[in-house]
């Protein structure tokens, strides 16, 4: 569980999350494991009833009300249990090796600090965490969104998933005011969309009778799961509740049958197919991937990225240097990689969905608040999302490079992934019924497969010893 974890349930007492349907179990199975082994004592001192040996065990769910007493097999030298023991060690040790947050991270100074803490864990691509903090007041910052490095691919139509991710974040803060009485208001005060550098102004007004919002513990919970998910379908509350999240910036769509995820599936080992081809895309991977750390505060950690662990070295080596990628591509092609990033977790998900702006084109004098406002809607999804149990993982690259092939636009000097991007278009179209350019976000969604998580994308720390290292870069 990532840390501060904790701080989801600062207004929740006894962290019972009644909305959520959340409460505490690790204190009370202990104290139930405790008083059986108890009770057995007492029964071996006072010589009365059998104490079964091992390898006899119970199991009991008090939740359910159900005891299962079974004998296993060999005991813990069995082989199934040797190597249940070695997957869980493996799973602890990568948890303890997890690099801990500085200990000025751990500590907010103020509620102000407490809700920008919470906060930061708003996504954004590849986890660039594209905004610094200015504390201006007890009760108001400014947002320094954007100003990144010119040269990504990703960032298409004027650095449209910046602005996305900027609202996000706006969600994340609104939310997070609410665990501290406080009403948030924000206003862009100054935009430079060539540049992709924008200024917000965001007030937090203390205010009598807030409730804290629902979706406040969900914030350190989302993440993005590209591991393949459970098949079953979205029930029809759950999808509602997800369109009405959603309601008011964006319309929701979604993909659900075999069929139609299949058509989906291959429109993202298209895009995938693309990427991995051209330089442009590369450059940016080779400075995303984070090959030493589980828990990148900066980075993708290279274990969520979806691929087989025993496939990363040779990743890593490909990644190295431009000229071993395209020998790899040569050699192996994409094939392989689309396998495991596309068509497994593509298939094993219970729906596809995309997201159009609810209001129509955008318009130049409205662009940069209404891209900010679907991006406080995406965000509210997503917290609905992971509320609802669901996983999620975006399929932004199929828009980017359909967007890219419909505008026939040359993102890449490789003429022949130009034209793949122009097929893309066109099936992108065909799939859904309108260009790739009415189009913000698609993903897909699904219940998850229950397992640690053994790396994931955490967040830089708010304070740290220059504004490379820390979110908040200075305060006046």
């Amino acid at each position: 569980v990532p840390r501060g974890l904790h701080r989801a349930y600062l207004v929740v007492p006894d962290r019972i999350d009644l909305a959520n349907k959340r409460g505490p179990s690790t204190g009370a199975s202990c104290q139930l494991c405790a008083s059986v082994a108890s009770i057995a004592a007492v029964k071996l001192m006072l010589g009365r009833g059998g104490v079964p040996a091992m390898p006899v065990h119970q199991h009991y769910d008090p939740y359910v009300g159900r005891l299962v007493i079974t004998k296993l097999r060999w005991g813990n030298a069995g082989p199934l249990q040797r190597l249940k023991l070695a997957l869980a060690r493996r799973s602890i040790a990568a948890l303890a090796a997890r690099p801990s947050a500085p200990p000025s991270d751990l500590s907010p100074k103020s509620p102000l600090e407490e809700i920008l803490y919470a906060a930061r864990w708003a996504p954004s691509g590849d986890n660039s965490q594209p905004w610094r903090f200015e504390i201006t007041g007890a009760n108001s910052i400014v947002v320094h969104l954007g100003g990144q490095e010119r040269e990504n691919v990703y960032e298409y139509r004027e650095w449209e998933p910046t602005l996305l991710a900027g609202g996000a974040l706006l969600e994340s803060l609104r939310v997070a005011a609410t665990a501290w009485g406080r009403r948030m208001e924000w206003r862009c005060v100054e935009s430079d969309s060539a540049a992709g550098r924008h200024r917000i102004v965001v007030d937090f007004t203390p205010a009598d009778g807030i409730e804290p919002d629902p979706l406040h513990a969900q914030l350190h919970l989302r993440s993005v799961d590209r591991r393949p998910y459970r098949t079953c379908k979205l029930t029809d509350s759950q999808k509602a509740a997800l369109v009405e999240a959603a309601a008011g910036a964006l319309t929701v769509e979604w993909y659900e049958s075999l069929a139609e995820r299949w058509q989906m599936t291959r429109l993202s080992a298209a895009a995938t197919n693309i990427r991995l081809q051209i330089s442009e895309a590369f450059k940016v991977h080779q400075k995303v991937i984070d090959w030493d750390r589980a828990f990148s505060p900066d980075k993708m950690p290279s274990g969520a990225l979806g691929l087989i662990k025993s496939g990363l070295p040779l990743m890593r080596w490909a990644m190295g240097d431009w000229s071993r990628m395209q020998r790899l591509n040569r050699w192996s092609g994409t094939g392989m990689a689309r396998l495991q990033l596309d068509y497994i977790p593509g298939l094993a998900s219970a729906a596809f969905f995309t997201m159009r702006l609810a209001g129509g084109p955008l318009t130049p004098d409205r662009r940069v608040d209404t891209l900010l406002r679907a991006g406080q809607s995406l965000q509210r999804f997503w917290l609905t999302a992971t509320r609802l149990g669901l996983a999620m993982q975006p399929a932004l690259a199929i828009v980017i490079f359909a967007d890219y092939g419909e505008r026939n636009a040359a993102f890449t000097a490789d003429s022949v992934q130009r034209r793949k991007a122009v097929s893309l278009a066109a099936a992108f179209r065909g799939a859904v019924g309108k260009p790739a350019s009415d189009y913000v976000f698609m993903g897909r969604i699904g219940v998850a497969r229950p397992k640690l998580p053994l790396a994931r994308s955490v967040r830089l720390p708010l304070r740290g010893p220059g504004s490379s290292q820390g979110l908040m870069v200075h305060q006046t």
